[in-house]
């Protein structure tokens, strides 16, 4: 009797490494755009789902999530929609740091939007919400608005939890979407409105071109604004190349950016200045600042700027218009042709499991049960 039960718990879990895996959770570049008729997840917090409607920033035909408040007393009360599915998960392992939204205000009362998210659900729960909020009139007109999920773009609400933003990002269980005026609040505003949402995307602060990957493509643009060096102005035009909000494009800008695409890209620390040839990198593959990315810089070394404009991969890592000393003593101070940063990433339990599964079958069909019990 315990050999068959012994067979067949060894049996249920091999069988399982050939079943397919369900996996739910956050992911870069995840877009929630209602276009199968559905609320895709979205939920009031104590009623049925928001509807969708027809009419979206596409046009005719454009579905969109439409929810609606009363300002009265009750569940409908409040402009408050949430998810608890697709939108949970490990938001820092995926290199999410903004979610990007399609908005329109198709009431009759302006409406304030911030986002709110949790990583527990009970009374002890720990909440954080936008600090500033995006206004938006009553004119049914859509706007794209963009919310950062950094210690500067979120302030914890809630009383009751004090855990500290980068524990609530790692494990976010509730993600809301709300109306609150006056402060960062999850619970919403009671207010008679209506607002419409579309493309809920989640993003990160360094695709500046919007294809859901931070590389080479990205830092040239934010290059392409002028001399770094010397600081650029921010303007509502480039102000996402701003990545410190200290209302100039500059060095930091540049360093925040390696850090931030690092990240996105499955590193443990940040590229390194000088490695010219590096930023398409993804990992595990290895990373260095070697004879390739001096070859590049003494290739287009250029301190006059007389072939200028320079952008990362001829060896700017300062973001100006030359190509000097300045950058080959940075190059020079970061030289790692054996390579830098590398992230050891743990093999799955998973396939272990499946493989010791394996093994302790194939003794007990070898041999018999020595210990009964």
């Amino acid at each position: 009797m315990w050999r068959l039960v012994q067979n067949t718990v060894l049996g249920t879990a091999i069988l399982g490494c050939f079943l397919p895996q369900t996996v739910f959770g956050i992911t870069l570049g995840q877009t929630d755009d209602f276009s199968d008729g559905t609320s895709a997840g979205w939920i009031k917090p104590a009623t049925s789902p928001p509807a969708t409607a027809s009419g979206g920033p596409a046009g005719a035909g454009d579905l969109y999530l439409e929810n609606s408040s009363t300002g009265y007393f009750g569940p409908d009360s409040r402009m408050a929609f949430l998810n608890r599915t697709q939108w949970t998960g490990n938001y820092l392992a995926e290199g999410i740091d903004e979610i990007d939204i399609d908005l329109a205000n198709v009431g009759s009362s302006d409406l304030d939007i911030r986002i709110a998210l949790s990583n527990t659900t009970g009374p002890a729960s720990t909440w954080y919400a936008s600090e500033t909020a995006f206004h938006l009139p009553a004119d049914g007109l859509w706007r794209s608005a963009s919310f950062g999920l950094t210690d500067s773009d979120l302030s914890i609400v809630s009383g009751a939890g004090s855990d500290p933003l980068v524990t609530v990002l790692e494990s976010v269980l509730e993600f809301r979407i709300v109306s609150a005026a006056q402060a960062p609040n999850f619970r919403a505003d009671a207010i008679a409105g209506t607002l419409g949402v579309d493309n809920i995307t989640a993003g990160a602060m360094c695709d500046f071109n919007a294809d859901f990957a931070c590389d080479l493509a990205d830092i040239n643009l934010m290059y392409g604004e002028g001399n770094l060096v010397t600081g650029v102005s921010v303007t509502a035009a480039n102000s996402q190349f701003d990545l410190d909000n200290d209302s100039l494009i500059n060095k930091q800008d540049i360093t925040d950016w390696l850090l931030r695409a690092a990240t996105v890209n499955g590193y443990a620390s940040s590229y390194m200045a000088g490695d010219a040839d590096g930023l398409n990198s993804v990992s595990p593959t290895p990373r260095d600042v070697d004879l390739g990315d001096y070859n590049a810089l003494a290739t287009h070394f250029d301190p006059s700027a007389v072939s200028a404009p320079h952008p990362w991969e001829h060896g700017n890592s300062d973001g100006d218009s030359d190509i000097d000393l300045t950058d080959y003593n940075t190059l020079a101070v970061n030289f790692v042709p054996s390579g830098y940063g590398v992230r050891v990433v743990p093999e799955p339990a998973s396939p272990i499991m499946c493989l010791l599964a394996s093994i302790g079958w194939l003794m007990i069909r070898g041999r018999g049960v020595e210990n009964h019990f």
